[in-house]
């Protein structure tokens, strides 16, 4: 027993070679094939397959013929209690199970994975809409998690396939702001909305740069009146940050404090007919949108008129990224290019300064 190749003919004088590999270690059989082009390529393989022996890469569980859908069951139940995202996790698997899952984890190739991104790409997602590159981003991301486990805590394979995939280009300059005007003309149809907490749940978004689920999942123990400050515990990504509460937004807490009572555990904007869930303002919003005229925005951009705000009244960059629970300052600068007329005016105010010290 050992390794061997196998010399092979084709009709049109083609040579192929099959290495076979069998040896038993550590009272284990293990066996491998594969064909290649040429002998050299065919010896390279059986000193690869050595070394992962040696290293305990392969065993005779990793050979095991495993489908994707049984090892995304158990990376369900192995892993995925311990993400923050777990549910958004589980549902892009389900997709790439429901497209994969009858395949063997060593026949899954990059080009299996390139054809999935291209589905997700062309059919619309479960709500109707066409999968923005972001999400599209997500969705290989949470395959990716699947398959770096796989690799570092099972060694059941020896690459991250999707690692070998072009992912979608997202374009993150994107920022829709609004106007001065535009800002106005929200605000009063927001006021409008049958909605009666609509306007509420809009200015403090406007006021702090703070995500939906932030804002949504925020309760009246993370409200500190005492010290002025909203804490933030779950935050997109799962780093804590405080966000002072002074000027208008102080006032419009105080505000929605004082019309009912609240408990500690109480979320601010509760469902009517469910006070445990987060009250669901889509339609609302969007109403006001149209009644606003304003088209293109997303609740998202007005995080983006917060940092703009910010950053053309002169607060530094890396204030603004501490506001917004930006990581990185690269995110931040995202912004920078819609404050030119700061810039210029700083530029400027340099220019005189050096000009007066002729």
């Amino acid at each position: 027993m050992g390794a061997y190749i196998r010399e092979y003919k084709k009709k049109a004088g083609q040579k192929s070679y099959t290495v076979y590999y069998d040896k038993v270690i550590n009272g284990e059989r293990i066996r491998k094939h594969k064909t290649c082009l040429t002998k050299a390529e065919a010896k390279e393989w059986v000193a690869e397959v050595e070394y992962e022996l040696k290293k305990g890469i392969i065993t005779k569980d990793t050979l095991r013929k495993r489908l994707l859908r049984d090892v995304i069951q158990d990376y369900e139940k192995a892993a995925l209690p311990h993400l923050r995202n777990a549910r958004n996790v589980r549902q892009h698997l389900h997709w790439w199970n429901h497209h994969l899952g009858k395949f063997e984890l060593a026949a899954i190739l990059p080009a299996h994975i390139a054809e999935g991104k291209d589905k997700l790409l062309k059919e619309p997602g479960l709500r109707g809409f066409m999968l923005k590159p972001a999400t599209i981003h997500r969705y290989l991301a949470s395959l990716s998690g699947l398959f770096e486990w796989l690799l570092k805590e099972k060694h059941w394979i020896q690459e991250n396939p999707v690692k070998k995939v072009r992912w979608p280009k997202v374009n993150n300059a994107r920022a829709r702001f609004l106007t001065e005007k535009e800002i106005s003309n929200l605000l009063s149809a927001c006021d409008q909305s049958r909605n009666e907490r609509l306007g509420t749940y809009v200015r403090i978004a406007l006021l702090t740069g703070m995500r939906k689920g932030e804002l949504l999942n925020l309760c009246w123990k993370d409200v500190d009146f005492e010290r002025k400050q909203i804490m933030l515990e779950d935050t997109k990504n799962g780093d804590s940050r405080s966000i002072p509460m002074v000027g208008e937004l102080k006032n419009i807490l105080h505000n929605l404090v004082n019309q009912e009572l609240c408990s500690v555990d109480m979320l601010l904007f509760p469902g009517v007919e469910d006070p445990s869930k987060s009250r669901d303002f889509q339609t609302a919003w969007k109403r006001a949108l149209r009644l606003a005229d304003i088209k293109g925005f997303t609740f998202h951009d007005l995080r983006h008129c917060a940092a703009t705000i910010m950053l053309e009244a002169g607060v530094p960059h890396f204030a603004v990224a501490r506001v917004l629970g930006h990581r990185l300052l690269n995110t931040t600068l995202r912004y920078s290019h819609l404050t030119e007329q700061a810039a210029r005016e700083a530029l400027e105010h340099i220019s005189k300064k050096v000009e007066g010290l002729k």
